[in-house]
């Protein structure tokens, strides 16, 4: 973090007039990007979540020619695919859940660009599913970026099955012509339980970006800051603050690239 003058006096040179207190009140705070619901207790997402979240920075090539084109205007798709927290449950309305909020983060941030929302959530869906459908449910459409999104249903399949399956699909949304941008998330059950150490190698192997939620907080939801049940509406799905944090998660990743 870069401090102005008024904040490190001893590295600018000279320190005027200002007391102590006046420096220290200069003093940037860390930024809370997700507050917890629990009086007193410490932010759920901060900066410190946001870099654990990240499981893996990735080539971040096409994020950013995503971006540099996105600067200039233009239309482009953003896509996302996965289980039924992807398709929204349960958030209280659409434009809470995390699809959507990242599709708003896109608009906020490239206000002369025009930006397609495209869910290609389907509940009770694995990525064995998802690569039969992906034709026509997501590739059909030319999206220029996607989040793909297993982590909660991909655990009866295994590794062998995942590997194979979750990797054809961000292989064929890599191998489009427009060279979309892909983020891989892993979501988490009320109880941390989910599927990325299944997933990860898929990544890995393709050095793609990706994001954990189990990374960034459970510990924090272990400590007793806050209780699974307070970001889920029941035993597998986000809430609102559930679907918040997951989008933040994403948008803070993506804001280090700008």
């Amino acid at each position: 973090m870069t401090l102005g003058c008024s904040a490190a006096l001893s590295a600018c040179g000279g320190g005027g007039g200002g007391t102590s207190q006046e420096s220290a009140a200069s003093v940037a705070v860390p930024t809370c990007y997700v507050q917890n619901p629990n009086v007193g207790k410490p932010c759920i997402v901060n900066d410190a979540a946001v870099t654990r979240g990240i499981v893996q920075i990735g080539d971040t090539t096409r994020l950013k020619a995503l971006f540099a084109k996105a600067e200039q205007g233009g239309t482009y798709t953003i896509g996302f695919i996965g289980g039924s927290i992807t398709a929204g449950a349960w958030s209280s309305v659409p434009e809470k859940n995390y699809a959507h909020l990242v599709t708003g983060w896109f608009q906020s941030k490239f206000p002369k660009a025009t930006f397609i929302f495209l869910d290609a959530g389907v509940g009770g869906t694995d990525s064995h599913y998802g690569d039969q459908r992906l034709q026509n449910d997501l590739l059909q459409y030319k999206p220029d970026f996607v989040i793909t999104e297993w982590a909660n249903n991909d655990g009866a399949q295994g590794m062998a099955g995942v590997a194979h399956d979750y990797g054809d699909v961000v292989d064929r949304i890599m191998g489009l012509p427009n060279e979309p941008a892909v983020i891989m998330l892993f979501t988490m059950d009320r109880d941390g339980n989910n599927a990325e150490p299944f997933e990860t190698p898929v990544g890995y192997a393709r050095n793609l970006p990706m994001i954990g939620m189990k990374d960034a907080i459970f510990a924090q939801q272990q400590a007793g800051d806050f209780s699974g049940e307070q970001r889920t509406a029941d035993s597998i799905h986000p809430n609102d603050l559930g679907h918040l944090i997951l989008a933040t998660l994403v948008e803070q990743y993506m804001d280090r690239l700008r």
